[in-house]
């Protein structure tokens, strides 16, 4: 093989391998934050890693809170083990469908879809570029990232109701929300009054 047609077999393929990462929404973001990696391991940014979708239930009886004691999250995941965006809701079925994380031109976007077996809804998309600043969008109302990372989410009443919070660096254990569910004032107070009120 001559020097020549190397080199354009070997740009061929790179071409291929571009078009394929544009093409292929599944492998976008896990190559791409690997690129990110590889390029630049030291950036303070960092990249996306992941969504989770913690959930938990308990007996539905009269004394049980939604939200606190069956709620269903999604979590956008950052390289540094924390959750850059937690969008807490008190519709206890889980999020039926994760899409992967997409880049676009506004950064990294996160999404989840909450649906309730009585037809309450919460969708949330969040896209930031570096994890800590962005828009996070839920059911049509928008926040500023920056002003804290947790949400919490009620449709009990009929309309959209959110609390944004900040917290400590809030890491990607479920056990960890479950316990704070229980232990954070704001978070009960919060989704017991709309429970109350129900």
């Amino acid at each position: 093989m001559t020097k020549g047609r190397f080199f354009r077999w070997g740009t061929g393929l790179v071409l291929v391998g571009l078009l394929l990462l544009v093409l292929v929404p599944t492998w976008h973001h896990a190559v791409f934050g690997s690129i990110v990696k590889l390029l630049n391991p030291d950036s303070p940014a960092g990249y996306p890693s992941g969504i989770g979708n913690p959930a938990w239930a308990a007996d539905r009886g009269k004394e049980t809170i939604p939200g606190i004691d069956h709620a269903s999250i999604t979590c956008g995941l950052w390289s540094d083990g924390r959750m850059a965006v937690v969008v807490w809701t008190d519709v206890s079925s889980g999020s039926n469908f994760l899409p992967p994380i997409t880049t676009k031109p506004e950064g990294f976007v996160f999404e989840g879809h909450h649906r309730g077996p009585d037809g309450r809804h919460i969708d949330c998309r969040c896209a930031t570029t570096d994890g800590r600043t962005g828009a996070v969008t839920i059911n049509d109302k928008t926040f500023d990232l920056d002003q804290g990372a947790l949400f919490l989410v009620s449709t009990i009443s009929g309309q959209t109701q959110v609390r944004q919070l900040k917290r400590e660096i809030l890491r990607s254990a479920g056990e960890d929300l479950r316990n704070l569910a229980k232990n954070d004032q704001d978070i009960r107070d919060f989704f017991a009054s709309f429970a109350k009120a129900k």
